[in-house]
């Protein structure tokens, strides 16, 4: 496994890495590339930047795929209330070097359009997530005191932090979404 990682990463890295048949593409499965990224960058999730978990996986005779995904606690803004603009993993190894292939940024536009289309099925699945887990999250406050360093402001009910908490992160989901629009749009 370890050999063939740094044949595909040499692959990448070579000057002839746009080629399909010698290139990156002969190693990596692009697909999952695109949607592992797409994935981390939306949620601008720090853990996607290659410093922790970052899960690869291979089947005998197969590509390397990026996945499964893992560790998001840090996503959406949720620790380190991050602003909704930037990029974030297109910048990092070996994603800064994807976006000098053409057919790799070509894909990550095609996709992102997908997404960006369903912005509101995926809010309608975070409002349908939210109200599954709202006893689980009452439940968890009382244990961990997840909610304590809020409580002294507006509100000290759980539900209502809950649902400011849950409405925070919509809002910058679709500020994120927009950024990222306008950023995709204008690459070649």
């Amino acid at each position: 496994v370890v050999v063939f990682v740094q044949t595909a990463e040499n692959a990448l890295f070579s000057s002839n890495f746009t080629d399909v048949s010698t290139g990156w593409q002969k190693y990596m499965d692009m697909d999952s590339f695109v949607d592992w990224y797409l994935i981390n960058e939306i949620a601008k999730n720090p853990d996607g930047a290659f410093i922790s978990n970052c899960v690869m996986n291979l089947q005998v005779g197969g590509k390397l795929k990026m996945g499964p995904l893992w560790d998001f606690e840090e996503a959406f803004s949720n620790l380190s209330q991050e602003t909704s603009s930037g990029f974030l993993i297109k910048n990092v190894n070996w994603f800064a070097r994807l976006f000098q292939d053409p057919a790799f940024v070509a894909k990550v536009k095609e996709r992102f359009a997908y997404f960006y289309d369903h912005q509101q099925d995926i809010i309608s699945d975070i409002n349908a997530n939210a109200e599954y887990l709202k006893y689980a999250v009452l439940e968890n406050d009382n244990r961990w005191n997840n909610f304590a360093k809020y409580k002294s402001s507006s509100s000290s009910d759980t539900w209502v932090l809950y649902g400011m908490a849950i409405g925070n992160m919509k809002s910058w989901l679709v500020a994120r979404m927009n950024w990222l629009k306008k950023e995709f749009d204008a690459m070649a």
